[in-house]
């Protein structure tokens, strides 16, 4: 499973290049970055930050593979919240069953 992962990876975009650890001269090691995955997502890391950390998931075997799952799954969700909605007979289910619920 984890081949056809790293396989789907691959396909996805560039492809780190080390083995892990703290980039060669920076100062960002795994754990660091795995902690500030969400804030680079998010885009409120400083420029500074940003570029330390973009930089050591660009290169780390180990911590590449959150940061494209994170980026595929939010994709995933903007995809569905763009999307048309749920069809009227599924959104009348659920407004029935909803109403039934606050009624006791």
């Amino acid at each position: 499973m984890f081949e056809a992962f790293r396989s789907w990876l691959g396909r996805r975009g560039a492809r780190p290049v080390g083995n892990g650890g703290a980039v060669a001269g920076g100062t960002v090691g795994c754990q660091e970055a795995l902690d500030r995955i969400y804030e680079l997502l998010d885009g409120e890391l400083d420029t500074l930050s940003h570029d330390e950390v973009e930089e050591h998931f660009r290169v780390c075997r180990r911590c590449y593979p959150h940061l494209a799952m994170e980026r595929s799954f939010r994709e995933a969700v903007q995809r569905a919240l763009s999307s048309q909605g749920a069809p009227a007979r599924v959104r009348d289910r659920v407004l029935e069953i909803l109403s039934r619920e606050e009624g006791g």
